[in-house]
């Protein structure tokens, strides 16, 4: 909700509640984010497929649309390089990325 709204973790939480729950409501009548870009792609790609297509059944949504869990477990069961960097090198880089230096 933080990055649809524009808004940070510590401002989300400091939402009052009858605003945070009326967000929530919402997205449930008009989700957005990833997932909702996805399947609106997915289903014009279908429908420029479909249109195009010679005789032969018809591709759904579905059929266009990445499977995006299984792309992210699959990244989080791949092994991290990040040992090999040396600690220093790699608590300097973590501080220039937040700007803490």
């Amino acid at each position: 909700m933080g990055l649809a709204l524009s808004k940070s973790i510590a401002e989300i939480r400091a939402l009052p509640y009858p605003e945070y729950r009326s967000w929530e409501l919402f997205y449930l009548l008009e989700p957005f984010g990833f997932e909702n870009n996805e399947y609106l792609i997915a289903a014009i790609l279908a429908m420029i497929y479909n249109v195009n297509r010679a005789k032969g059944k018809a591709k759904q949504p579905k059929d266009f649309m990445r499977n995006m869990l299984a792309s992210l477990v699959k990244q989080i069961q791949q092994p991290s390089d990040i040992t090999a960097i040396p600690r220093e090198k790699l608590i300097r880089q973590i501080k220039k990325d937040f700007g803490i230096e």
